[in-house]
């Protein structure tokens, strides 16, 4: 016989709780800092046990759409940049990407957003970034504070493009390319020096506007990582280690 249908999903009772609460925060029923019900009218309103409620609460919790606040009441919430990009990065990393199909994305993005930024990013924004690259080649930094300046680099770049979903894939790629910067820092010949002089050139490009020596500088940063990997001898085929410590010590732009 012909199957007209497929079968119907059994979903547990605690996602179908924090399957219909979410729809209430999607469709505006449920606006950011509202005070959802507390725990015990919830299990009266879906009708279901308070264990339920807590885990489909904890579902949401997870997903940055709930948090608790005072006397542990809930409160609607939305996800910023930098947890959306922590949750897409950690699970990309547990799904097994490599360094390869990092650096390859990596590529396509940072001369992107770079050329970008010299329409959208403010003066002020491009003091920042010169006081970080002028950080990065006067300090005498271990590794993982180097390369948490570097990241921090880029990723105050992609905070002034005025473009959510670039500014979070390009968080991602930063705290999934920790590791492996780390290893070529670790292994290369004057690293300092070499982050420093291309940062200054794009800083440079920044405040003449020039979209050209903007992205043929960040390109340059880019190609001469790939040229140093090879002396680090890092596989790119290995899966990436998403790297805690170093993502810890990014500096979050406000």
């Amino acid at each position: 016989m012909e199957q007209t249908f497929k079968p119907l999903s059994r979903e547990p009772a605690y996602r179908k709780v924090s399957n219909a609460i979410e729809e209430k925060i999607r469709d505006g029923t449920l606006k950011v800092g509202q005070v959802l019900p507390t725990e015990a009218e919830l299990r009266v309103q879906f009708d279901v046990t308070r264990a339920t409620v807590r885990e489909g609460i904890r579902l949401l919790e997870n997903a940055g759409l709930v948090t608790r606040g005072a006397k542990k009441r809930l409160f609607v919430t939305v996800p910023d940049t930098r947890d959306v990009a922590l949750t897409a990065s950690r699970s990309l990393s547990l799904q097994g990407a490599t360094f390869r199909e990092v650096w390859e994305t990596l590529e396509a993005f940072y001369p992107l957003a770079v050329e970008l930024a010299t329409e959208r990013l403010s003066d002020e924004v491009i003091d920042e970034l010169e006081a970080i690259q002028a950080k990065i080649a006067k300090a005498d930094e271990e590794s993982g504070e180097l390369i948490a300046d570097a990241m921090s680099f880029i990723q105050l770049i992609a905070k002034g493009l005025d473009n959510t979903v670039m500014e979070t894939m390009i968080e991602a790629l930063n705290m999934m390319s920790g590791e492996s910067l780390l290893q070529v820092i670790g292994n290369a010949p004057n690293p300092r020096a070499r982050i420093a002089g291309a940062q200054r050139e794009i800083v440079e490009a920044l405040r003449q506007r020039d979209k050209v020596a903007a992205r043929k500088w960040m390109s340059k940063a880019v190609a001469d990582f790939s040229r140093l990997r090879l002396i680090a001898d890092i596989d790119f085929d290995e899966k990436v280690v998403w790297c805690d410590d170093i993502y810890a010590r990014t500096t979050q732009p406000s």
